[in-house]
């Protein structure tokens, strides 16, 4: 089924304007957080997080800002806003190299798109064939961050204070 004609206007209510591209698709996420749209991504390596209000009018100029300084070269990045607790919370991955060990960290970004907190190490081991895996989600309590280490599937929670 084909779409013709101009978009309806409720389709039409904001655009992201992202301040760089990140390294590669595979490595970026988007989510939303109460008004707000949470991007994460990676650039040079490296997790940021950019947090915008794609309902302002005209041109604006996003917040970007590094989440961490990984110990190597991300290859997985995910993301969840929760509007109970006004946070996003980001988990990125990195394949260490033969005889360093493959990670997961987390770290929570607020509205205004500044990190809360430090980083966490979610787990540090190593994945079956290098290949690090993460995807965050949320409920009622806080946070959950999920990977694949190539055998099972891990859960791990990350409690909020109500």
């Amino acid at each position: 089924m084909a779409i013709v004609g101009p978009a309806p206007d409720y389709a039409r209510l904001g655009g992201v304007p992202l301040e760089a591209r990140f390294d590669r698709p595979t490595a970026a996420a988007l989510a939303p957080l109460r008004d707000m749209v949470v991007a994460a991504g990676t650039e040079g390596g490296l997790p940021w997080a950019q947090v915008v209000d794609p309902f302002l009018p005209g041109p604006r100029a996003p917040r970007r800002v590094l989440v961490a300084a990984p110990d190597s070269a991300i290859t997985v990045l995910g993301v969840a806003g929760s509007s109970k607790f006004g946070v996003a919370g980001l988990c990125w991955g990195a394949s260490g190299a033969r005889d360093i060990r493959d990670f997961i960290d987390f770290r929570l970004v607020g509205e205004d798109g500044v990190p809360r907190g430090r980083a966490v190490r979610i787990v540090e081991d190593f994945f079956r064939g290098g290949i690090v895996n993460c995807s965050v989600g949320t409920d009622e309590l806080g946070f959950l961050v999920a990977w694949w280490d190539g055998d099972a599937l891990w859960v791990r929670r990350v409690h909020l204070p109500r």
